[in-house]
């Protein structure tokens, strides 16, 4: 039994919008890649690309690890590049902090010269200045149906529904913005 979220359609969903604001070489901070969820999330962002015929260039991927410090390092490899992003996604929360640290240190200025998306929308994402734009996980939700799964099961219920799958929501804040010119 288990419980996650449209992690896939979340990250589409964050590269939809980059696309709408004119981002055309967005950046992604993959998860660890062991995890499914970083999976789906990847292919979130090329199924976004795809939908609009830009090319998946791998160089534009970089491998993180869920903490800020990752964000950091993989932003300035990103930022270091001939052609660099204008926009990011990191896979998490945490890293979009470290990846908005280390643009903040190179003089760049989140949501005009850099926009940056999170995934999970953790308290911290309303508060960082500038807010995080990022994908909401229903976390208490997902929370409450693994807590009466797991009970069903220890009263040697069937369950129905092995698998449950909750819906994310972008929820855009100042960290994004239209791409520089």
């Amino acid at each position: 039994p288990s419980v996650t979220a449209t992690n896939r359609k979340g990250t589409l969903d964050a590269t939809r919008h980059l696309l709408a604001l004119g981002h055309t070489r967005i950046g992604f901070i993959t998860g660890r890649m062991e995890i499914k969820c970083s999976h789906d999330r990847l292919q979130g962002y090329r199924d976004g690309l795809a939908e609009v015929d830009l090319p998946y260039d791998p160089e534009l991927v970089v491998n993180g690890d869920f903490h800020p410090p990752s964000g950091y390092d993989q932003t300035q490899k990103l930022l270091q590049l001939t052609n660099p992003p204008t926009a990011i996604i990191a896979s998490n929360d945490s890293m979009a902090f470290g990846a908005m640290d280390a643009a903040k240190t190179c003089g760049m200025t989140i949501g005009s010269d850099i926009s940056i998306i999170g995934f999970v929308d953790i308290r911290m994402a309303s508060q960082t200045h500038p807010s995080l734009t990022t994908v909401r996980q229903p976390l208490t939700e997902m929370g409450e149906v693994a807590l009466d799964m797991l009970v069903n099961l220890i009263q040697g219920h069937r369950l129905l529904t092995p698998q449950r799958i909750l819906p994310t929501e972008l929820i855009v804040r100042e960290s994004t913005g239209r791409a520089p010119h």
